[in-house]
């Protein structure tokens, strides 16, 4: 029996389109959860990297109409570079004010800028219907679509996830942005199957939309009561994962090693400039990590300097104990290290 999806690429230029726009849509699935993964670690902060991601969700889905919308007039070619270009300028923006550290509110400029990322979805439903308008294939060319969104959807958000705890936490966000622009760069050549622009019928008949018919409203507020459900559901899973042990940089050993860098650099700053010179910054800064890092793993200064008086005592402990056992008349214990402050 014949693959009834296979038939489908009997069209010329049908599997190259298809498979760029794969490449092109994967990004909307990575970027939401790849911003809560990327935030979470670097600002400490739950409730920011899920509001920044739902600002990001939100800016696509209301640009995201009004960008197909300009690309049924005037052409795919010409909307897709630069709605795309806009998207990776502003996400390129995003991680590097992550990274930096800039001030909140450029985070949800950034993600407010980043939501012109195109709907390759809809652009490549538009060439299948252009490809086979009028044809039995057209409904299998559907079927097929709704199969590609939803393994996009599966393998996406879990791709962002394991390049964020894997590699570092910008690696989902950034892998993105190179998939969009790879997929669009592939996309947008495609001259031969894109549809062709649709001009306004000059019927005097007015415009309405289609959000005036009372099923599709309800259709649309179902589904954006499921897209509140998802993410929440992204925001919940990472907060449960680092509190059951797991963190999200998937590196407990990591985590705790940076943890002890700081401490380090903790007791390097007291015995420089005294424990009023003690700062987050200026604690991460010592132990060359991102400038929250020490705000992420130490919520409060009381916290850090305890946490290095906590390393002393026991190290004093431990030479004590070794000073002890070499009391019969063996060499002396070494002395206090030098990284730890004296009263």
């Amino acid at each position: 029996m014949p693959n009834p999806w296979g038939a489908l690429f009997g069209a010329p230029g049908s599997a190259a389109f298809s498979a760029a726009g794969f490449v092109a849509r994967m990004p909307l699935a990575m970027t939401g959860i790849g911003i809560i993964t990327m935030l979470s670690p670097m600002r400490g902060q739950y409730g920011l990297a899920g509001a920044v991601s739902a600002t990001f969700t939100l800016s696509t889905a209301l640009c995201g109409p009004q960008i197909s919308r300009v690309a049924d007039r005037r052409g795919q070619s010409k909307v897709l570079l630069s709605a795309a270009g806009l998207s990776v300028i502003a996400m390129g923006v995003l991680l590097l004010c992550a990274r930096y550290d800039a001030p909140v509110r450029t985070l949800f400029v950034s993600a407010v800028r980043a939501g012109t990322m195109p709907n390759t979805a809809a652009m490549v439903r538009a060439r299948w219907t252009r490809v086979h308008r009028g044809s039995d294939r057209l409904p299998t060319a559907y079927s097929l679509e709704s199969v590609i969104d939803e393994l996009t959807f599966a393998v996406g958000p879990a791709l962002a996830v394991a390049l964020s705890t894997a590699l570092f936490p910008e690696a989902g966000p950034l892998v993105a942005v190179v998939l969009l622009t790879l997929g669009v760069l592939m996309f947008v050549p495609q001259k031969r199957t894109e549809p062709p622009v649709l001009q306004p019928a000059d019927d005097g008949a007015p415009n309405v939309s289609a959000l005036h018919g009372g099923p599709l409203v309800v259709l649309a507020l179902t589904l954006v009561a499921g897209g509140t459900i998802v993410g929440t559901v992204d925001v919940v899973s990472v907060a449960f994962a680092e509190e059951q042990g797991s963190p999200t940089d998937g590196r407990l050993l990591k985590g705790e090693l940076r943890r002890q860098e700081l401490i380090e650099a903790t007791l390097q700053v007291v015995a420089r400039e005294g424990v009023a010179g003690v700062s987050h910054r200026a604690v991460a800064r010592e132990a060359n990590q991102p400038a929250t890092a020490a705000a992420y793993y130490f919520k409060s200064i009381d916290d850090l300097l305890t946490a290095a008086l906590t390393v002393c005592m026991d190290q004093d402990a431990e030479r004590m104990r070794r000073l002890a056992e070499n009391a019969d008349g063996s060499p002396r214990a070494s002395p206090p290290s030098p990284s730890c402050w004296r009263t």
